[in-house]
Order: structure tokens, then C-alpha cells, then sequence
């Protein structure tokens, strides 16, 4: 391409602007690694890794540790004391002289009351007066009691403290569950609007050789018209633009990978690559059941009812303490003297019981006037008001919220069908003005704008599928079920533990990552499959083809280690080993796929390592539903691309040789008439068709046992588990 003067003001310098632009974006991804990250894995990052749910796991911890410091009132107290005192006679010069030890030990009870064992022992001599020389001794051990019966009685006002704490840790409980489910949408939206970033940046890249193909095409030409020149100026003028377009789409995706970085706790030297486009699952709520659920799950709404519950103890107890001071007081226990005697014999007078005592009493006290009680339990009182008032209050915004959701997402479902309209119109456009241009019979600049107009067609429909994703996972966030629809199980109980992989060497992620990408990539299709439950005959041949290529995840060990299959035995693996001489194994089966990791988990939870076989096809029953039947695969699929969720559903030939288009199929008859009325609500009629489908099988073998009693006392355990089993003899 040469250089060429235009007039006075236009240049040529397309060269140079090119070079520019990828010097640009050669600087930015120089020397930088790259990791593929699948959305399930930043996620798992994220919890593990991100510092400020780090934070709030901390925040737990402290709150766990205060409960074992207001337990310490329950621990017993000791206390030693040594004495000496000197009493003179008056007016004389001699006097006694006491030496006076004790030793004590107090506890304190649920009821309020205080404890205490004390022994004592003191010798009693005279000074200065040879005449009077003695030393008498004194012993004695008791108990004595003192016990609250109106003011400060009662374990509800012993361990007010202790229940706070709990409370408090309860409530702190849930705020990192909170903040696990916000860090999770963020994880989510951050990563979905990643990748389409990533599709954008492609789409402007595409779109600038695009525009720098058609330059060299025109300047390839003769310049015989007299608009030879204004073509060119247009395409470079159009050259210009996108690769202005395209340095700003490189920017973005770096300020959206930086702040994927941080949630996940990655290097900020590492580039990420977004392997999930964001999902089109639609939400199986009805409103009234997200408000429902809602009401039930908001980690919030649970931190705001614990809150309550600590509030309402409080004003119990200060209620009570309006009451007077009254106490019982109660001592007893044997006492030695000796006259001028010896310290074990006031041990034998004790030990012997001869100088028994005892006491008993009331003590009353009270405060005239009473105001400090008074003003405590008035503030409890109002405070227990204020969070009811404010749960109210929180509820009432819940449900508006969900609401709020509900027509955000309908807004979003019908973005997505007219965006997708847009698109396919877009594309028709330039695949016309293309061929005229070729013809003389559309201008360049017509070209242009028709190609204009589709890339910004497809970035819309990008945005859509973004918007929709975020529009389902922040309706299941605020519902407070995120992380059971990510499919994400934890024990949130131990928030430290949830966080503690934490420092991991970007490298060592990267290299794990990367060797995992291509088993991911399969393993989501799978999921795909399942969450599905039938994407048609071809489909489920294809998702039976990719478990068996991941049969090494479903046969993971609680261990982590992996250990592939085949039909007749399986290969050795760490808790599982088929070449010992006359083992017992047992054999549970047979499941489709979608029940596989749920056998697993069980299995896992007795201590077994499951190693999955296939099993051959399964008959089930399932229900699909009809969009319609059309006569050749296009109309079929472009039929298919009307629906709410085109990835759901699949277009199967027929025995007539027409197409058949299915919004999806279901094993459960009741789910199927649900998304049948949502989607008649939405316009579209389907009809509904009752099939028998053929489903990869798989059969699990696990354990090694020495005797067929020991695979017994295990089938126990399994049949706890709610699993059927059959024990295997292997020679």
C-alpha cells in the first residue's frame, strides 16, 4: 500500500495507523501470561481468594472467639491469701501476733448463684510476755452460697452475655453468607460482561481489516469515476473511526479484567480469557415463589431476625432487673480449735465434724428511684420495636424488589428476540449491499454504514445475553439463592476455613487452569445437558459422548485424584483396588447422568471413592415441547432463534422429512406444563409431546473390602443414604 496525496488536507496514512494500533495493543499484551478461565472457576477463586470476604471470614472469627470468652464465667475461680497482724495489750508492751492463710475456690451456677469451698487455718501466739507464752491454732473448711431471687436470676440474666455473643456470631454468620453472595453476582457479572468485552474486541477487530480490505479493494481499481476518490476517502475515514473503536475496546476489556482480577484475587500480571458465554437459563420462580423464597433465604432479613431475637433477651432480662436486689445467703462447714495446740490437731477436729456451723440469711437492697433500670429497659423495649418496625420495613422492599426483577427480566427477554431480529435483518442488509457494491450498484459509503449498522446490531445483542444473565443471577441474589443455583455448597459455619486458600502463586493457577481447559470445556457441555434434562437424540448421543470423554471427573477420589474407566474393571485407584486376590466390591446402578455426582457426593460422604462406568443406554419418559414442524433445516432454525431461550432448544428431523422445533424437554411432567405457561404468557403456544428417549446409563463401582461382613456393614451406610447397592466378588 503506498502513500498518496488526496488534496491538501487528506493523507494517506493507513500504513502508519496501523502500526500504531497494534503497537498499542502488542504493549498491552506483551510478555503477559494468559489464563482460561471457565466461570465455575472464578467463582471457586473468588471465595478462596478475594481479601475482602477475607475480611468479613475474620470478622466471624472474632465473633466465635467472644463466645469462648463470655463462656469463662462458668470457670472456676481460685484464690489464695496469706495474712499477718500484731495486736497490742494497752498499756503494755506484749500483745498476740496472727498468721492467717486461706485457700478458695468459687464457681459461679446457671441459676445466678456463687459458689465457694474455703478452707482456712491461723495461728494465734503472744509476744514479749515469757509468762504468757502460748499459740493457740484454728481451723475450718465450708461452703458458702449467695443466691439472686428477683433482680439478676435466673441463666437468662447469668448468661445474657454469652447468648449476645451468639447471637452476634449467628448474625456475623450470615453477613458473610451475604457477602458471599454478592461477591458471587459481582464474580458473575464481572465475568460474563468480560467476555462479551472480549466477543466486542473481536467484533471491532474484525470490523478494521474488514474496512482495510475494502481500501485495498478500491485502490485496486482504476481511478476512472470521479468518485474513485471520495470511496477512498470515505473507507479511510471509516478506517479511522474503527480503529479508534477498537483501541477503546481494548481499554475496556483491560478495566474489566482488573476488576475480575481483584474479586478473584489474581495477579495483575495475568490476562484472563472467559471460556463461558453468559447464560440464557431462565429462572423456574413464578413471582409469588421468589417472594416467597425470598422471605425465607435473605441472609439479611435472617442477621435482622437474630438480631430481634438478641434484642428481645435483652429487654426479658431488664425487665426483670426493675425488680429489687434479693438474695439468699448460706454458709456452713467444721471448724478445729486448739488452746495452746498444734495445727494437725484443729485438722483432726474437722475431719472428725466436731465443730460443725452454719448461717443462713436474706440480703435486700434497691435503688430509690430506680432510674438506671428503668431508662435499660425502656431503651431495650423501643430497640426490640425498631427491629421489628425495620424487618417489616426490609420485607416490604424485598418484594418490591422481586418485582422490580420480574419486569427487568421481561424487559431483558424481549431485548434479546428483537436484538436477535436486528441482528439476522443487519446481516441480510450487508450480504445485499455487498453484492450490489460488486455490481456498481451501491456505494461505499452505503457498504459502510450497512456494516456499521450490523456491528452495532451485533453489540447489541451481545449487551442483551449480557443483560439477561445479569438480570437472572441479581433476581436469585436478591431471592438469597445464588449459590444453590450456581450450584455452589459450602459450610458457611466455618467462614475462615471457607477463605483459607489464599496466597496461591499466579503461575501455579495458570498452569493448573490451562491443563484443565479442555476437560472444563467438555465437562460444561455435560452440565448443559443436564440442566436441560434432553436436548433431543442427536443432542443426548453428543452429551453421552462428552461423560464418557470426562469419566476421570466423575470419577474424582475425595483425595482429588482421578482414575479413568472402561467397561469391564476399572483402573487402580487410591482407596479402590480391583487386583487383590478375592475382594469385595460394591456396585450401585444404574443412573443417567444427571444423577451421577449426586451418587458421588453420597458416597463421599461415607468414605468411599466412586469410580463411574458406562452402563449402556437407559429408557425414560419425558415430555417436550412443540414449537412447531417446518420443511427445511432453515426455517426450522431460524423458528428456533424465536424462542425466549434458543439454547434450550433443538430442532429434530421428523419421519416425513419435515422438521420438528422443540423449546425444550423434561423428565417431570409438571415442570414441562410450567415453562409451557410461561412461555403462552410471552406469546409463544407450544404443544405438549409425551416421548420415550433413550439415555446414556452409568454404573458405579466402589470400595475394596477383604470380606463380604465388611461390604455388609458398609451397604448399611449406604442404605442411610437412600442408595440400593449390590456386593461384587473379585477373584
Amino acid at each position: 500500500m503506498k502513500l498518496q496525496i488526496l488534496g491538501p488536507l487528506t493523507i494517506n496514512v493507513t500504513i502508519l495507523n496501523v502500526l500504531v494500533l497494534f503497537s498499542i495493543v502488542g504493549t498491552c499484551f506483551a510478555d503477559i501470561p494468559t489464563v482460561r478461565l471457565a466461570r465455575s472457576e472464578a467463582v471457586d477463586m473468588a471465595i478462596k481468594r478475594n481479601i475482602d470476604l477475607r475480611l468479613r471470614a475474620l470478622d466471624s472469627s472474632l465473633a466465635k472467639n467472644e463466645i469462648t470468652a463470655s463462656e469463662s464465667i462458668y470457670n472456676p475461680y481460685l484464690t489464695a491469701a496469706l495474712e499477718y497482724s500484731q495486736t497490742n495489750v494497752a498499756g503494755e508492751k506484749y500483745g498476740t501476733e496472727t498468721t492467717s492463710g486461706s485457700l478458695s475456690v468459687s464457681k459461679k451456677l446457671p441459676t445466678g448463684a456463687t459458689v465457694s469451698l474455703t478452707g482456712r487455718t491461723s495461728p494465734i501466739s503472744s509476744y514479749s510476755d515469757p509468762l504468757y507464752d502460748y499459740t493457740d491454732w484454728s481451723s475450718s473448711i465450708g461452703v458458702s452460697l449467695y443466691q439472686p431471687l428477683l433482680k439478676n436470676a435466673g441463666k437468662d440474666a447469668t448468661e445474657l452475655g454469652i447468648e449476645q455473643d451468639k447471637f452476634a456470631y449467628q448474625a456475623s454468620i450470615e453477613n458473610f453468607r451475604e457477602d458471599v453472595i454478592d461477591t458471587v453476582f459481582s464474580v458473575i457479572s464481572e465475568y460474563n460482561g468480560l467476555y462479551v468485552l472480549y466477543q466486542l474486541l473481536e467484533s471491532r477487530k474484525t470490523a478494521f481489516e474488514t474496512a482495510q480490505q475494502l481500501l485495498e479493494e478500491i485502490q485496486a481499481k482504476p481511478a476512472t469515476s470521479a468518485g474513485h476518490e471520495i470511496d477512498i476517502s470515505n473507507t479511510e475515514y471509516a478506517l479511522s473511526q474503527r480503529q479508534t473503536e477498537l483501541i477503546e475496546a481494548e481499554r475496556q476489556v483491560s478495566s474489566r479484567e482488573a476488576k475480575l482480577r481483584y474479586l478473584i484475587g489474581m495477579d495483575d500480571k495475568v490476562h484472563i480469557i472467559p471460556t463461558d458465554a453468559p447464560s440464557r437459563m431462565e429462572p423456574g420462580e413464578t413471582e409469588e415463589q421468589a417472594i416467597a423464597l425470598a422471605l425465607d433465604n435473605r441472609p439479611d432479613l435472617h442477621a435482622l431476625r437474630i438480631q430481634l431475637q438478641s434484642s428481645k433477651l435483652r429487654e426479658k432480662v431488664s425487665r426483670r432487673n426493675l425488680l429489687p436486689n434479693l438474695g439468699l445467703t448460706a454458709s456452713g462447714g467444721y471448724r478445729g480449735y486448739e488452746e495452746d495446740g498444734t495445727f494437725g490437731g484443729t485438722v483432726d477436729q474437722v475431719l472428725d465434724g466436731k465443730g460443725e456451723y452454719w448461717s443462713a440469711g436474706m440480703v435486700l437492697s434497691y435503688s430509690l428511684g430506680n432510674d438506671l433500670a428503668e431508662s435499660e429497659y425502656l431503651r431495650n423495649k423501643l430497640r426490640s420495636e425498631q427491629l421489628q418496625n425495620r424487618i417489616i420495613a426490609t420485607e416490604w422492599k424485598i418484594k418490591d424488589m422481586i418485582r422490580d426483577d420480574n419486569r427487568s427480566l421481561i424487559s431483558a427477554r424481549q431485548q434479546l428476540r428483537t436484538t436477535a431480529e436486528s441482528k439476522r435483518f443487519a446481516e441480510q442488509r450487508v450480504a445485499e449491499y455487498k453484492k450490489n457494491f460488486r455490481l456498481g450498484l451501491a456505494s461505499v459509503k452505503d457498504l459502510i454504514d450497512a456494516e456499521n449498522d450490523l456491528i452495532y446490531a451485533r453489540n447489541l445483542e451481545l449487551k442483551a445475553t449480557e443483560t439477561f444473565a445479569f438480570r437472572v443471577a441479581r433476581l436469585w441474589k436478591d431471592i438469597g439463592i445464588l449459590l444453590e443455583r450456581q450450584k455452589i455448597s459450602m459450610d458457611l459455619s466455618e467462614p475462615e476455613t471457607v477463605t483459607s486458600t489464599r496466597n496461591l502463586p499466579a503461575q501455579a493457577i495458570q498452569q493448573n487452569l490451562e491443563s484443565q481447559a479442555d476437560l472444563h470445556g467438555n465437562k460444561a457441555v455435560a452440565d448443559n445437558a443436564i440442566l436441560s434434562n434432553d436436548l433431543g437424540n442427536k443432542e443426548l448421543d453428543r452429551t453421552a459422548q462428552t461423560v464418557k470423554v470426562n469419566q476421570s471427573d466423575f470419577s474424582q477420589s475425595a483425595e482429588g485424584q482421578t482414575g479413568m474407566t472402561d467397561k469391564k474393571r476399572p483402573k487402580q485407584t487410591e482407596g479402590f483396588d480391583l487386583s487383590k486376590n478375592t475382594s469385595f466390591t460394591i456396585r450401585i446402578g444404574d443412573f443417567s447422568s444427571a444423577e451421577v455426582e449426586q451418587v458421588k457426593q453420597k458416597l463421599q460422604r461415607v468414605g468411599l471413592v466412586p469410580v463411574v462406568m458406562d452402563g449402556g443406554k437407559k429408557s425414560r419418559h419425558a415430555y417436550r415441547l412443540v414449537l412447531g414442524q417446518y420443511p427445511d433445516l432453515k426455517t426450522a432454525r431460524q423458528a428456533l432463534q424465536t424462542l425466549t431461550d434458543p439454547q434450550n432448544g433443538f430442532v429434530l428431523k421428523a419421519k416425513n422429512g419435515a422438521y420438528d422445533v422443540f423449546a425444550g424437554s423434561f423428565f417431570d411432567r409438571q415442570r414441562a406444563v410450567k415453562q409451557q405457561k410461561s412461555l403462552a404468557a410471552q406469546g409463544i403456544v407450544l404443544n405438549l409431546r409425551p416421548v420415550n428417549i433413550e439415555l446414556p446409563a452409568f454404573t458405579i463401582i466402589t470400595g475394596s473390602f477383604s470380606s463380604r461382613e465388611a461390604a455388609k456393614e458398609m451397604g448399611k451406610k449406604l442404605e442411610q443414604q437412600g442408595l440400593d447397592f449390590q456386593i461384587l466378588e473379585s477373584v
